[in-house]
């Protein structure tokens, strides 16, 4: 190796030899300076105990004292008269359909009630039928005899055949 280029590699700085420049952190520092502020509002206490809620139960009072302790003759509507009765009162029995039709639609939704009860109870205890139906009825009449064992087919000499065709 040339001297030349001996010189130039022992000039050369390694990067283990550099001293680490430690750069700062602003977001990491712990200078924090903190600033207390506070509301400075001051908000009334809040509960039922305000002057809103006890003008409420006064006049709560003063309308259940009214209408228990009241005379019957200031209220009006308190007589069982018809024709003294509030006007709301006459309107509203007046539209009110009558007892004979409140007696039709009871005794129909009794019934519809009960029938549901009889087709709940019907699908409850439902059962599959104990004959069983084979689509392909052809079937029994092409049994082969190869292969089978003694005794291990039923006779079906005397079996007839019926098509549930409606």
């Amino acid at each position: 190796m040339s001297v030349l280029r001996a010189t130039h590699l022992a000039k050369r700085v390694h990067p283990s030899s550099l001293s680490v420049v430690r750069q700062r952190r602003w977001a990491s520092s712990g200078d924090h300076h903190h600033e207390d502020t506070h509301d400075s509002t001051v908000y009334p206490k809040e509960g039922f105990t305000g002057p809103f809620w006890r003008n409420i139960l006064i006049i709560a009072g003063v309308c259940t004292g009214v209408a228990l302790f009241a005379p019957s003759d200031l209220l009006p509507g308190a007589s069982s008269d018809a024709e003294d009765a509030p006007w709301l009162t006459r309107v509203i029995a007046h539209n009110a359909p009558s007892k004979e039709t409140w007696q039709k639609l009871n005794e129909r939704h009794l019934q519809q009630t009960e029938q549901h009860a009889q087709n709940t109870h019907l699908v409850q205890n439902a059962k599959p039928s104990l004959v069983h139906r084979f689509r392909y009825t052809g079937g029994f009449d092409q049994v082969s005899a190869h292969r089978l064992p003694v005794g291990g087919t039923t006779d079906i000499s005397d079996l007839e055949i019926k098509n549930d065709v409606v």
